[in-house]
């Protein structure tokens, strides 16, 4: 689909095509080694799985509390730069590394 898109002139296409054969690889290779985060080559028994790497109830707790306010605090910030930075220049006022 990427190609596909390419030579039909869609970008956007192109990288959500991308985007879904990425997640698509990466879930593949999440889902073939579960409930194992990272198996062990040597003892099944030493390897971390899902549970023995999970946080205390407590962090997560706090960490579901501070994920929206931490959130608009980022995305509030991008949007500021973005703002702040915005519009096209010209060769001119391009400074060389040394000026």
């Amino acid at each position: 689909m990427v190609f596909r898109n390419l030579r039909g002139g869609s970008q956007l296409g192109a990288f959500l095509a991308s985007c879904v054969f990425i997640l698509g690889m990466m879930g593949s290779a999440a889902f073939s080694v579960f409930p194992y985060v990272l198996p062990s080559n040597t003892d099944p028994d030493l390897g971390l799985t899902v549970w023995n790497t999970a946080a205390p109830g407590y962090g997560l707790r706090v960490a579901m509390f501070w994920f929206l306010p931490g959130m608009a605090l980022a995305c509030g910030y991008a949007y500021y730069l973005y703002r702040r930075f915005a519009g096209k220049i010209d060769e001119g006022q391009i400074a060389t590394y040394g000026d």
